[in-house]
């Protein structure tokens, strides 16, 4: 059975474009999820980097393919504890955000989206 793995998505405008709420400093609208979680997974706990005002968020089996939104500007490592019901310790998985995007989207993305991930990368 393969592993639990983060992945990422930029939410996009109506003309298939990263979705930018600050234009400052570029905050992105993101999703992450798990692909991969085991079958009697309860629930993902996400630990966001700490300068997040919840860096810490569980999301339960009842949302789709445990999907948490945020808004980033930059790279930082996620942390996903993935929990199940029959009392074993959480199976613990990480990624930066932005491998997480490029393992989702693979390395040659339109260039839109190749242009986020290397705003985010490089923040």
């Amino acid at each position: 059975m393969p592993e639990p793995t983060i992945l990422a998505e930029f939410q996009l405008d109506a003309e298939g474009c990263p979705i930018v709420l600050s234009r400052d400093r570029k905050h992105f609208a993101l999703r992450i999820f798990v692909k991969g979680a085991p079958t009697g997974t309860r629930s993902i706990t996400y630990q966001l980097h700490e300068t997040f005002l919840r860096p810490q968020r569980v999301v339960p089996r009842t949302v789709p393919r445990f999907e948490e939104e945020l808004t980033s500007y930059g790279d930082f490592e996620i942390t996903a504890l993935v929990s199940g019901g029959d009392g074993k310790e959480p199976a613990v998985c990480r990624q930066w955000l932005s491998a997480a995007l490029r393992s989702n989207y693979g390395q040659q993305p339109d260039e839109e989206i190749d242009r986020a991930i290397k705003a985010i990368k490089d923040n």
